[in-house]
């Protein structure tokens, strides 16, 4: 049976089969503020589980690494996951899932230490960010479509913190985050790069 990556979809499909006051697991990940592992479990979840909740059906999030989250949904152990489409692209786990419409975008921010580059890091594309060390949480999507890019020098990490605490020691150049991720002396990556991903690799 295909799983759903994504819980929307699940919604549509399954409406019917659902019961008053069931309880689906949902995997996810930790990736702050949109998914995380607190009482407040991000924008994501709060989405997927009240679409959920409007036909009656109660969401229990468990969150796992990124690579064990997208497994749990393409072997059946949830039934169904929140993460980027991208995740689900591999062709043994594209063959096994389902993925929905979109639940919401996500901004990804690129931010350097502005003690290490005081006048900044310039560029036009992501071909121009290649000669940086780029601290990413590791098998995410942004990993994932960063890969795509020839020569990129990516340091995957397990948290978002750990990419942090890189950055903090010069260990990396470049983190990539959510929009609402900062520290005072971190600054955003400003570019001509356009917004539309067509226009990316």
């Amino acid at each position: 049976m295909r799983r759903v990556a994504l819980a929307i979809m699940f919604i549509i499909v399954f409406v019917g089969m659902a019961l008053a006051n069931e309880k689906v697991s949902v995997a996810a990940f930790e990736y702050p503020p949109i998914y995380q592992n607190q009482a407040d479990k991000g924008l994501s979840c709060e989405i997927v589980s009240a679409a959920f909740k409007a036909v009656n059906i109660d969401t229990d999030f468990q969150f796992y690494p990124v690579a064990r989250m997208v497994l749990s949904v393409a072997d059946g152990q949830a039934l169904c996951g929140v993460g980027g489409a991208v995740l689900f692209e591999a062709p043994d786990t594209a063959a096994a899932v389902n993925v929905s419409t979109v639940v919401n975008y996500v901004t990804q921010v690129f931010v350097y230490d502005m003690r290490k580059y005081p006048s900044g890091i310039p560029f036009k594309s992501v071909d121009d960010v290649t000669k940086y060390s780029i601290g990413v949480l590791n098998s995410s999507g942004i990993m994932k479509f960063l890969e795509r890019t020839k020569n990129i020098n990516l340091m995957p990490n397990n948290s978002h913190d750990g990419s942090a605490r890189q950055l903090q020691l010069g260990r990396i150049d470049i983190g990539v985050t959510c929009r609402s991720f900062s520290r005072r002396s971190w600054i955003p990556l400003e570019s001509t790069v356009p917004n539309s991903k067509r226009d990316w690799p």
